[in-house]
């Protein structure tokens, strides 16, 4: 299943689990709209592509002012962002995910902490075993 990161947040909050507030936008002015309902001078914008490794590839900018949401938005929407993903072309970003930034205490991912490295070095053995995991941690908790 692909999803967004936007649309895993909507499913989330559907069933009142927190996230963070915020909403997905295609342009500028949607991005500015965002920012100033948020209510908060610190926010995130982050780049929507089905594509692991957004934050390292200049997907995902902490932003503090009206001005730099504005610069950023515009720069990385149209743009083609290149992850250790998506291959030498990139792939396009055509919505950004503007929400408020909260300070992350601890961060918790099913399976190997570094996927990335894993999918690099030992991509066949390495996924069974992140599958494997999820699975487990799935069935252990129903």
């Amino acid at each position: 299943m692909k999803l967004y990161e936007y649309q895993a947040k909507e499913i989330l909050h559907k069933y009142n689990i927190n996230v963070p507030k915020g909403e997905a936008v295609t342009d500028v002015e949607g991005a500015t709209k965002i920012y100033n309902q948020l209510g908060t001078e610190r926010c995130v914008i982050k780049s929507q592509v089905l594509a692991g490794g957004r934050g390292k590839g200049g997907g995902v900018r902490i932003v503090n002012t009206l001005e730099e949401v504005k610069d950023y938005t515009s720069k990385i929407i149209g743009s083609h962002l290149i992850t250790s993903q998506t291959g030498e072309k990139g792939v396009l970003v055509n919505k950004v995910l503007v929400a408020e930034a909260i300070d992350i205490k601890k961060r918790i991912i099913p399976g190997n902490l570094n996927r990335q490295e894993c999918i690099k070095n030992h991509h066949n053995k390495q996924h069974r075993g992140w599958y494997r995991n999820r699975r487990s941690l799935f069935k252990n908790t129903s």
